[in-house]
């Protein structure tokens, strides 16, 4: 098992990292941050961390249901549908082919997700600790 702090890693989490920062500023921005109560304040950036910690989490767990197979039989579908709509005709590769190559190219590497949106996620929770201690 690889640790997570090779280089590989870092700069994959330090990518995912500052899209997620993005973000943040971003939702930060909308919003007239600095007219806000602190109250206020702390509910925004909760919520903006939330929003980018969410959607990293989500996107892992879809990685992961999608490796172990939980979704061949839907991109099948969509792979022939696709063929069909682009006047291709349909593949010749059956299901089992399709499932067995699927099984030999699966995707990894892709933990890093987990452990930088459990960071948005505390983060978000320290804020939302905070709001609830004034509000």
């Amino acid at each position: 098992m690889r640790s997570f702090f090779s280089k590989a890693n870092l700069i994959k989490s330090g990518i995912v990292s500052a899209v997620g920062i993005l973000v943040v500023i971003l939702f930060v921005s909308s919003s007239d941050f600095g007219a806000q109560t602190t109250v206020d304040k702390y509910k925004i950036l909760c919520d903006a961390f939330t929003i980018p910690g969410l959607l990293m989490l989500m996107f892992a767990a879809m990685l992961s249901i999608s490796n172990e197979g939980g979704l061949d039989g839907v991109s099948y579908l969509v792979k022939q549908g696709f063929r069909m709509l682009t006047f291709r005709g349909i593949s010749q590769e059956k299901y089992l082919d399709y499932v067995q190559h699927r099984r030999e190219n699966r995707l990894t590497g892709y933990g890093f997700l987990y452990i930088v949106g459990a960071v948005f996620m505390a983060v978000a929770l320290i804020f939302l600790a905070l709001f609830y201690s004034i509000y």
